[in-house]
């Protein structure tokens, strides 16, 4: 998984400069890494169920985000100017 803290702010800043698919892509196999984990009980033990499952929804979330301009809870207080521009030409 690319965030190690399981941390949507970390993921993103790893993700910037990225073209558009390519960070939807990024997101959508980090989310899924972070259900599969869920799914097969391969939790490390500093990290909790509860964190994955909310870990894979903050970048569904993101995907949101990215895809319809959708701001949710979730994707509200980052800073995501930087992104705008993607949802808006595509």
């Amino acid at each position: 998984m690319l965030s190690s803290s399981l941390s949507i702010s970390e993921f993103i800043e790893i993700i910037k400069g990225r073209s558009y698919e390519e960070i939807i892509w990024m997101t959508d196999q980090e989310a899924t890494e972070a259900e599969r984990r869920i799914y097969k009980k391969r939790i490390n033990p500093a990290d909790s169920q509860d964190k994955l499952a909310g870990y894979a929804r903050d970048l569904k979330d993101f995907i949101l985000y990215m895809r319809h301009g959708v701001r949710t809870s979730t994707t509200r207080d980052l800073q995501l100017d930087e992104f705008k521009v993607a949802y808006l030409q595509n």
